[in-house]
């Protein structure tokens, strides 16, 4: 399949970057990465305010909900396994594509190379999306663990308790981060090769 798509001719496409909806000019993207990690950091602090207060909640005997006793146990075995093992998938998947033939979707049959070309991209399009929305994650996570850092070092038990499990946590959305932008630079290799991009 990757001899029959590289063998006819493609119109030429711009090349995207890995992150989907990253501004390309310089002053956007510097502005982009401000309110980020402007963002993160918000969201770091407001974590731990809510775990404070609904573990405050909890000790005085309130019975707390699903969500809510989530939010008082903070960062745990629960929540810090999903980063990891959607590292190690994707790693095997990037591995599969490095190593064998491309094939676009099934759903192309019939839709000729134009067709199936596009449909590459759309593939492409849709994990540089992923791993927009996982960096971004990864990026929060990350701030969160500086906060907890900052809070422990001014005398904070809970966050103490919890800041190993956050770290833990946010390595393992950065190993899926790192693990996606591999599979997405190694699948637009593979798209040039077949005049996808």
């Amino acid at each position: 399949m990757t001899s029959t798509l590289a063998g006819s001719p493609a119109t030429a496409h711009a090349e995207p970057s890995v992150f989907q909806g990253w501004p390309a000019a310089r002053w956007p993207r510097v502005l982009a990465t401000a309110l980020l990690t402007a963002i993160a950091f918000g969201v770091g602090v407001g974590s731990l305010l809510l775990q404070r207060h609904y573990a405050d909640a909890a000790s005085g005997g309130a019975d707390l909900g699903r969500v809510t006793q989530l939010l008082a146990d903070g960062s745990g075995p629960r929540t810090s396994w999903e980063g990891w093992t959607a590292a190690v998938l994707i790693a095997v998947s990037t591995l599969r594509v490095r190593r064998g033939s491309i094939e676009p979707p099934r759903r192309t049959a019939g839709q000729g190379v134009a067709g199936m070309r596009a449909a590459l991209r759309r593939e492409y399009d849709a994990v540089r999306g992923c791993l927009s929305v996982v960096a971004v994650l990864g990026a929060i996570d990350g701030a969160r663990v500086v906060v907890y850092a900052g809070a422990a070092l001014t005398g904070s038990q809970l966050a103490r308790d919890n800041l190993g499990w956050i770290l833990i946590e946010a390595a393992g959305l950065w190993a899926a981060a790192a693990s996606l932008l591999w599979w997405t630079v190694s699948f637009r290799e593979r798209l040039r090769q077949v005049s996808a991009i």
